[in-house]
C-alpha cells in the first residue's frame, strides 16, 4: 500500500472536517457584520426590536462555530492518528519482509527516524492542513470583503498591514523549520547512542553522565 493510499482511506472524514472548519469561518466573518447592524441599525436609531434581534444573533453565531470547531477538531485528529497507525504498521510488515542485510544497510537511525519523526511529521502535516487549510482562505478572502463592507476607507490599511504581518511570519515560519529540520537530523542520531549507552552500560554512574549531556545537548540545541 502507498502513501497516497492510506491518506485517501480517510477521505470522509477529512472531508466532513473540511466542511466543518469552513463553516466556523463563515460565522466568524459574520459577526463584524451583526455588530455593525446593531450599532448602525439598533444603537443609532434606538429601535429596540433591532438590538436585541441583533444581540440573540451575535450569542448564537460564536456557540455554533465553537460546536463547528469541536467537530473539526475530533475528525482532524481522529484522521491524522488513523492515517499515523495505518503507515507505521505498513512500515512494520515492510520490515519483516526484508532481509538482515538490508537491514543493516538502512541503519538503525534512518528507521527511527522513518517510523518516529517522518509518521509524526505526516501526521501533523494531515491535522494542519485539515484545520488550518481550509480555514485560512475563507478568512484571508472573507476579510478583505468584509473590510470593504465595513469601512471602505479604512479597508486598504487593513489589507497592506495584514500583507506585511503575513510576509513577517512567512519568513519566521520558513526560518524555524530549517532550523527544526538540522535538530532532528543531529538528534536521531544521539538519540540511537542514547538507547544504546541506557542497555549497554545500564545505571551506572558513567552512563548516568553520559544520559545526562546528551539531554543537555538537546536542550541546547532546540534553545
Amino acid at each position: 500500500m502507498r502513501v497516497k493510499d492510506i491518506l485517501l482511506s480517510n477521505k470522509n472524514q477529512a472531508f466532513l472536517a473540511f466542511i466543518a472548519k469552513v463553516v466556523e469561518a463563515i460565522l466568524e466573518l459574520l459577526v463584524p457584520i451583526a455588530m455593525a447592524t446593531l450599532i448602525d441599525r439598533g444603537i443609532n436609531m434606538q429601535d429596540r426590536e433591532m438590538i436585541i434581534r441583533q444581540g440573540i444573533l451575535l450569542a448564537i453565531l460564536p456557540i455554533l462555530g465553537y460546536l463547528s470547531a469541536l467537530v473539526c477538531q475530533y475528525l482532524a485528529s481522529k484522521v491524522s492518528q488513523d492515517i499515523g497507525t495505518s503507515l507505521r504498521k505498513e512500515m512494520f510488515a515492510q520490515l519483516n519482509r526484508i532481509d538482515r542485510k538490508q537491514l543493516d544497510q538502512l541503519t538503525a537511525s534512518s528507521l527511527v527516524l522513518r517510523i518516529e519523526n517522518d509518521t509524526q511529521n505526516l501526521q501533523l502535516a494531515v491535522a494542519l492542513m485539515i484545520r488550518l487549510g481550509s480555514r485560512v482562505p475563507v478568512l484571508l478572502l472573507g476579510s478583505i470583503i468584509m473590510a470593504f463592507y465595513v469601512s471602505p476607507e479604512l479597508a486598504p490599511i487593513f489589507i497592506i498591514g495584514g500583507f506585511i504581518i503575513g510576509a513577517i511570519l512567512i519568513f519566521i515560519t520558513f526560518y524555524n523549520n530549517k532550523q527544526n529540520g538540522r535538530i532532528q537530523k543531529k538528534w536521531i542520531n544521539y538519540r540511537v547512542l542514547f538507547v544504546r549507552i541506557s542497555r549497554g552500560l545500564g545505571t551506572s554512574g558513567h552512563s548516568r553522565m553520559r544520559i545526562m549531556k546528551l539531554s543537555d545537548l538537546k536542550r541546547r540545541m532546540c534553545i
